[in-house]
């Protein structure tokens, strides 16, 4: 489990940029090719890696708009047999 306490605040600057490669990660898991090389925090890096290996979340797009969804797998497929 990610522990976030602790941590401090970004900047809207360092927010902006890591919502763009969360974006970017969320393309990428769509088959989109993604450049990682950007400057970015060491923590905010294995964070988004850390949620990228994590089996018990899926990392999608939302259905509509841009951005990024996090979700928990087990949830979703729950959610999705409801309506099957």
């Amino acid at each position: 489990m990610l522990n976030l306490q602790g941590k401090k605040a970004i900047s809207s600057n360092e927010h902006s940029s890591l919502k763009a490669k969360l974006n970017e990660l969320a393309n990428a898991y769509c088959g989109t090719q993604v450049d990682l090389d950007f400057n970015m925090h060491k923590e905010h890096f294995q964070t988004i890696k850390f949620l990228c290996c994590n089996k018990q979340i899926l990392i999608t797009k939302p259905d509509k708009r841009s951005g990024v969804v996090i979700l928990n797998r087990s949830d979703y497929i729950k959610k999705i047999g409801q309506y099957s």
